[in-house]
């Protein structure tokens, strides 16, 4: 089998953009980066924690549950398009 990709953990990536993803559940923690896009993505949950000061794209996604913390100074951008 192929193992699931439910993680993701930023730490000192300047640009990151994760899109087009399948998933019951994502958990992202964000620390040190500049922007994060996450787009056109379908999730039964997302737990996202953002840490320290960054931009947050979220975009066209699909999300059943969500969860958004952020702790430091970042900004948070959601659209439907």
């Amino acid at each position: 089998g192929v193992p699931v990709l439910d993680t993701l953990e930023v730490d000192y990536l300047p640009e990151i953009t994760v899109s087009n993803f399948t998933a019951p559940l994502m958990n992202i923690t964000l620390m040190s980066f500049r922007t994060f896009t996450f787009q056109n993505n379908v999730l039964g949950s997302l737990n996202l924690v953002s840490r320290g000061q960054g931009v947050v794209n979220l975009r066209g996604n699909t999300l059943t549950n969500q969860n958004i913390q952020v702790q430091g100074s970042s900004d948070i951008n959601i659209t439907s398009d």
